[in-house]
C-alpha cells in the first residue's frame, strides 16, 4: 500500500470521526464524555492534515515531471536556440519543425528510419547539414527537408526523450518480459506532453515560437510552401 492511499484512508478516518462526534454532540443529551472539545480538536486535525497532504501531493505532482522539464531546458539551451540563432543570421526566416512522437519508442533508430522513408511518398528529400555554432560550442547536425521547388525546412527528432525509457520502466517496475506496454505508453505520453509544453514555453519566452519553430507528429505532412 503506497503513501498516497494511506493518507487518503487516514483523512477519511479523521473526517468520519469528526462527523460521528458532531452527531453525538447534537443528539446525545448526556454522553459519558464531552463531545464538543473532541469534535473541535479532531476537526482541526483533519483540516490541518488534509491541507498538508494536499500540498505534499501537489509537490509530488510537480516533481513527477521535473526530469521531462530538465530535458526540455537542455534541449532548448544546448540545441534549438543556438542552432536557430545561427540559421537566423544566415536566413531571415528559417522554419524548424520538432517531431513530437505518440510514444517514446517511436524515437528508436529503426522507427525513425521508417518515418524518414515516407518522405519519398510526398516527393520530399532530406539531407543532414552541420551548423557551426559561435563561442567555440562546436557544431550541431540538423536534418533539412526539401521539396522539388527547392524550398526547405529544418527538422529534428528529440532523441533526448529516449532517456526517459529507463525511468518509466523503473516507475512501473517493468521486467524484460512484462506485458504492461499500455501503462508504459500512457506514462510516456504524459512525459512527452510535459516536455513539449516546457519547450514551447521556453521558446515563447525568447521569441522563437511560433515564428521559427513548429511542432509536428508526422514528418511527411509538413508544409514547405
Amino acid at each position: 500500500m503506497n503513501i498516497r492511499r494511506l493518507s487518503i484512508i487516514f483523512q477519511v478516518i479523521l473526517w468520519i470521526a469528526t462527523f460521528i462526534l458532531t452527531l453525538a454532540w447534537i443528539f446525545w443529551p448526556d454522553p459519558p464524555f464531552q463531545p464538543e472539545p473532541l469534535t473541535m480538536a479532531i476537526g482541526l486535525v483533519a483540516t490541518a492534515t488534509t491541507t498538508l497532504l494536499s500540498r505534499y501531493e501537489n509537490k509530488l505532482k510537480t516533481e513527477e515531471f521535473c526530469i521531462a522539464n530538465a530535458l526540455a531546458v537542455g534541449y532548448v539551451n544546448n540545441f534549438i536556440e543556438p542552432v536557430l540563432t545561427e540559421l537566423i543570421k544566415k536566413n531571415k526566416s528559417p522554419l524548424f519543425y520538432i517531431y513530437i512522437p505518440a510514444k517514446i519508442s517511436d524515437l528508436h533508430p529503426k522507427n525513425i528510419d521508417r518515418l524518414v522513408s515516407k518522405l519519398k511518398e510526398s516527393n520530399l528529400t532530406n539531407k543532414t547539414v552541420s551548423i557551426k555554432l559561435d563561442e567555440g560550442r562546436g557544431a550541431r547536425d540538423v536534418m533539412t527537408i526539401f521539396n522539388t521547388n527547392g524550398a526547405n525546412i529544418y527538422f529534428d527528432f528529440p532523441n533526448t526523450l529516449l532517456t526517459l525509457s529507463p525511468l518509466i520502466d523503473y516507475k512501473l517496475e517493468s521486467k524484460k518480459n512484462s506485458f504492461n506496454n499500455q501503462e508504459k505508453d500512457e506514462l510516456g505520453r504524459l512525459y512527452i506532453s510535459k516536455f513539449q509544453q516546457t519547450v514551447e514555453n521556453l521558446l515563447t519566452d525568447i521569441n522563437l515560437f511560433p515564428r521559427y519553430v513548429q511542432f509536428t507528429n508526422a514528418i511527411d505532412k509538413i508544409n514547405l510552401e
